[in-house]
Formats: C-alpha cells, sequence, structure tokens
C-alpha cells in the first residue's frame, strides 16, 4: 500500500467519526463518553490502524458506542447521507467508506427491528427510506463486483422488509380529519376515540402550538 493511499485512507477515516458524534442524542451518557474515547483513540491511530488492517474493526465498536449513545433512525440516515459526500480516489479509502457506510445501514436496520411504530404510515416512512439505502449500496456492490458483499445486503434488506411487512398488518391507518371549526385536542380525542388520554398522541402527530386549538383538518390514528 503507498503511503498516499495510507493518507489518503486515514484522512477520510477521522473525517467520517466525528459524524457519529454528533449525531448522539444522549451527549452526557456513558456511551457517548466511550464513544468519543473510542473514536478519538481511533482517528489518532488511523494510519497504523489502516496499516494493520485493524481499521474497520475499531470503526465497528465505534458504531456499537453509537447506537448506545443513542442515534436515531433519522439520525442513521443523516450520518451515511454526510459519509457519501465523499469520493475517495483509493482503493483503501474506498474500503473505509464503504464499510462506514454498510456499518450505518446494518445498525439503522437493527434499530428499526426495536421501535414500536404507531401506524402502519410510520413503518412506510421506515419501509421507503431502508429501501432506498439498501438498493443504493447494493448497486454500488453490484458495481464494484463485490459479490459476496452484495450478498450479504440482498438478504439483510429482505429480512427488515419482511419484519416491517408483518408488524405493519396489525397496526392501524393514519387517516385525515375534518371539523367545521377548531376544537381542543382533549375533545377531539373524546370524539375519534372516546379517550381523552389520547390527546397529547393528536397534538404531536399535528405539530400543534397550543393545546385548544386543533386544526380545522388534521391526521389522526383510524384507532
Amino acid at each position: 500500500m503507498k503511503q498516499s493511499e495510507v493518507n489518503e485512507a486515514a484522512t477520510l477515516l477521522r473525517a467520517l467519526l466525528p459524524l457519529l458524534v454528533d449525531a448522539a442524542t444522549l451527549p452526557t451518557s456513558d456511551a457517548a463518553a466511550d464513544l468519543r474515547r473510542a473514536t478519538g483513540a481511533l482517528s489518532t491511530n488511523a494510519a497504523a490502524r489502516i496499516l494493520d488492517a485493524t481499521a474497520i474493526s475499531a470503526m465497528g465498536d465505534c458504531f456499537v458506542y453509537a447506537l448506545n449513545a443513542g442515534i436515531g433512525f433519522d439520525g442513521w440516515g443523516r450520518v451515511r447521507t454526510s459519509a457519501l459526500l465523499n469520493s475517495p480516489s483509493s482503493t483503501p479509502a474506498a474500503i473505509v467508506l464503504t464499510s462506514f457506510v454498510r456499518l450505518s445501514l446494518a445498525w439503522q436496520s437493527y434499530l428499526v427491528a426495536t421501535l414500536e411504530p404507531k401506524s402502519r404510515a410510520e413503518v412506510d416512512t421506515y419501509r421507503d427510506q431502508l429501501n432506498a439505502s439498501f438498493e443504493a449500496a447494493e448497486l454500488a456492490a453490484s458495481d464494484d463486483g463485490d459479490h459476496e458483499g452484495y450478498r450479504a445486503l440482498v438478504g439483510l434488506h429482505a429480512a427488515v422488509i419482511r419484519d416491517l411487512t408483518t408488524r405493519a398488518r396489525p397496526l392501524p391507518r393514519m387517516l385525515g380529519y375534518s371539523l367545521p371549526a377548531t376544537r381542543p385536542a382533549l375533545w377531539l380525542a373524546n370524539r375519534l376515540y372516546g379517550d381523552g388520554s389520547r390527546a397529547d398522541e393528536l397534538i404531536a402527530e399535528n405539530r400543534v402550538i397550543h393545546p385548544a386549538f386543533m386544526p380545522m383538518r388534521g391526521r389522526a390514528l383510524s384507532a
């Protein structure tokens, strides 16, 4: 491996790792502290890790800390989108980027399996975003002639979509409602569900500023 290739791969690795730290939503947690230590150590020793072929495994450890530090579904998507803005020119740097992207997709898939969506619309959002991300990664693997990576991506992709499809079946749909005038969220929750405790759900779904004034047209779960 040429020194210029080592330098490019190490520089890229140092640029990618802060994306994980920035996406953490629990910055004061022990996991976030572990994440900062792990990414800091890997950044410091990036060139040596590239040379002894341990950079990817060390990167994988950082991703475990990142998940526990609270990176959410959308956060993993942003991490991957930012990473893909890079265009490495050498093979070692390309391996670093590909590994980072695939790890983010794998952990996003793991995370979505632990979430409890409230509606089919929420599941649809997860499915659509993951389909697009997997298809892009699969195309890149195919173009690179990475048959093993392609098969692994296709297998995980299929498993994730099967799981989401199964979990979506019993969920209520998101429907629109229409009122002749603004009404309090408590009134609407009682009207729709016979359960005033679901007022907060309506407020969150419709991004209401004041609970006394629900919009005349909005969205609510069918059940």
